[in-house]
Parts: C-alpha cells; sequence; structure tokens
C-alpha cells in the first residue's frame, strides 16, 4: 500500500475507532500517551504485560478492521500511529519481536526461500516459530498476521496466481464448514462408542438400571448424529458441484490447447486413440488392486460388525427387562453442540447457495 491521503485518513480512523474514546490519544503531551509510547527496558519478564498486551491486540484490531493480512513494517512502526510532531511508539518494534518469537506475526521474506522461490510448507514454519530468537525487524519487510489469514491460494503449475474472488471466499466457508461439522461428528461417534461401552459393561456387571440408561444415551447421540450427517453430505455436495463446474473449465481450456497443439506438431487423432487406450488398461488394472486391498479391509471389519451384532442383542435384552423405565434427562459431559436454531440457519443457507456457471 501507498502512504496517499486517502490511505493515511484510513488508517487513521481505523486507529481511532480501535484505541477508543479515550482523550489520552489526542493529548501528546499527556503522561498517558508518553507511558504507552515508551519503549521497554530491561529484561522481557520486567516488561509491563497490560502494556505488550494493549499494543498487540491493538495491531491486530486496526489490522483487521483495514481488511489486511499483511503490512509493510515501515507503515506499522512509522505511520499507522504517528502523532502530531512526528511521535510513535517507541516501544513497537519490540512488541512486534515479541509477536514474531510467538508466532503471531511472520515475515514475507522468511516464507519464501530466497534460493528456489518456492513456498515452505506452513507446517513447518509454525513449528520453528518457537525457537526463534528475538532480532530486529527490517523496514522494508512484510508482516504476515497469522490469526488474520483465513486460507492461502496458490498455483500447483509455474503461473501467475489468479486474484481471490467471491467464489474463493465462499468455497473457503464452506469447507470450513465442512471441517467444523465434520468434527462434531466425530465428538458424537465417540460419545456414542463410549455410551455403548458402558452399558455393555453395566449389563455384564448386573448393574441393569445403569446399561439402560447408557443404552439411552447412546440412542441420543446417534439421533444427533443422524441430524449432522444429511448437513454435512449438503455441504460436500455443493463443494463438489464448486470442484467438478472449476474442472470443467480446465478441460475445456485444455481441449483448445490439445488441439492447438496437435495442430502444430501434426499429431494424428489415431495416435492420441491409441496413448489414451494404453492409459485405459493402466486405470484398469489399479481398479483391480483397490479391489482386492478392498476385500481385505472388509475381511478386518468383521469383528466390528460382531460389536454391533452384541450390542443389538443387549439394547433388546435391556429394553425386554424394563419396558417401564422412565427416559432420564442425558447430560452431554460439557459437549457443546449446536441448537436447531443453528443447525435450521445453516440448513437454509445451503439452499439459497446459487452455484453460476463458470
Amino acid at each position: 500500500m501507498g502512504g496517499g491521503g486517502d490511505e493515511r485518513g484510513e488508517w487513521e480512523a481505523a486507529v481511532r475507532v480501535e484505541v477508543g474514546v479515550g482523550g489520552w490519544w489526542d493529548d501528546p503531551d499527556g503522561d498517558e500517551l508518553r507511558a504507552r509510547f515508551k519503549a521497554f527496558t530491561g529484561q522481557r519478564r520486567d516488561w509491563p504485560q497490560p502494556k505488550l498486551l494493549f499494543w498487540k491486540g491493538l495491531l491486530l484490531r486496526v489490522a483487521r478492521r483495514l481488511r489486511l493480512c499483511s503490512a509493510p513494517a515501515r507503515l506499522v512502526l512509522g505511520v499507522w500511529f504517528a502523532r502530531p510532531g512526528g511521535l510513535t511508539p517507541l516501544c513497537l518494534p519490540q512488541v512486534l519481536e515479541e509477536m514474531r518469537a510467538d508466532g503471531e506475526i511472520l515475515l514475507k521474506s522468511e516464507l519464501i526461500d530466497p534460493t528456489t522461490g518456492s513456498l515452505y510448507q506452513l507446517v513447518r514454519r509454525m513449528s520453528q516459530m518457537a525457537v526463534i530468537s528475538k532480532q530486529p525487524i527490517a523496514q522494508d519487510d512484510i508482516l504476515v498476521f497469522k490469526s488474520l489469514i483465513e486460507g492461502v491460494k496458490f498455483s500447483l503449475m509455474a503461473a501467475q496466481v489468479p486474484a481471490v474472488s467471491k467464489l474463493d471466499h465462499n468455497t473457503l466457508h464452506l469447507i470450513l464448514t465442512e471441517e467444523k461439522l465434520q468434527q462434531q461428528l466425530d465428538v458424537l461417534d465417540r460419545q456414542w462408542q463410549i455410551s455403548r461401552r458402558r452399558a455393555l459393561v453395566s449389563f455384564k456387571s448386573g448393574d441393569k438400571q445403569s446399561a439402560y440408561r447408557y443404552v439411552r444415551q447412546s440412542k441420543l447421540f446417534s439421533e444427533s448424529r443422524k441430524r449432522f450427517t444429511p448437513l454435512l453430505e449438503r455441504v460436500e455436495e455443493v463443494i463438489s458441484l464448486i470442484a467438478s463446474a472449476e474442472t470443467t473449465k480446465k478441460v475445456n481450456e485444455a481441449i483448445k490447447v490439445s488441439i492447438q497443439a496437435m495442430n502444430e506438431h501434426h499429431v494424428s487423432v489415431e495416435e492420441v486413440n491409441e496413448h489414451l487406450k494404453e492409459v485405459d488398461d493402466l486405470v484398469a488394472t489399479q481398479r483391480e488392486i483397490d479391489a482386492a486391498l478392498g476385500s481385505v479391509i472388509l475381511q478386518s471389519m468383521d469383528s466390528e460388525e460382531n460389536i454391533e451384532e452384541e450390542f443389538m442383542k443387549l439394547e433388546a435384552e435391556l429394553q425386554d427387562e424394563f419396558p417401564h423405565v422412565q427416559e432420564d434427562p442425558v447430560s452431554h459431559a460439557n459437549e457443546e453442540f449446536p441448537n436447531d436454531e443453528d443447525v435450521d440457519s445453516l440448513s437454509n443457507n445451503l439452499s439459497n447457495i446459487k452455484l453460476e456457471a463458470i
């Protein structure tokens, strides 16, 4: 970003909103402003924690309000929080170094390998952040605010990455929703399995009342799973439709390029068909291998099916033993599940999604 008047006004407005209504920000000679702008002294353990947290939070809130996930260090250090007379926070370089050491900000120069130009794996980068020493941040470097990054768009080929579109944002949010739903289903699966095992243990120990209660719990968890599974399937279906539309677009482009290349290199259609037949043969062979592996996996699942049969027998026995036992309300053990309004709202939003042709 440049340093034009409009942009400067935008920064100042964002900072003023996030600072709040306190009059200290507009009083350059006031004790509170000078105390907040003063550099940290002594060892790290001697730094005032409220002051450090104030600048960390203010920096991230301003970046979020400006809708920025990265910014030049020179602007953050010398422009964003500058007051009349050229007064800038002397503690800000130390705050940035601390945030970098804690993994809250990254440096663009560290994300790009200067020898190959390829993007480092972010997981590896995150694992190394804990051991980074506090080093001064160069004015010409780019600060990347990790907590403000929702996703990364990159090209798998040596080509320029297209600009982020509204479809990219929608797809990202759908993927995040899919992950949350899957996590919730995993929690329900664990609780269902735990209740089932406890029911078996209680029944074998002679505590039929507890066994019946655990059976009821497992039924409730099973019903919750049935409600979440179709919702997850709908999200996955929308994501699949988007991917198919994108693939169709790429296939059409590839066909055009292929026809042009065939004409330029005088390749006949017969030669292409011959190579395609070889590919089909390889695919058929791979499917046979996958089928053989699948039969082995099915055999390994016999024990799980036996457990299911045993559990169904237990449930039938308990219902015969206690046909008139009142259903106990089930505590979900501090697990948080979305209520009906959340599920209905998400379902309606998915129904209203309109996929446009690409």
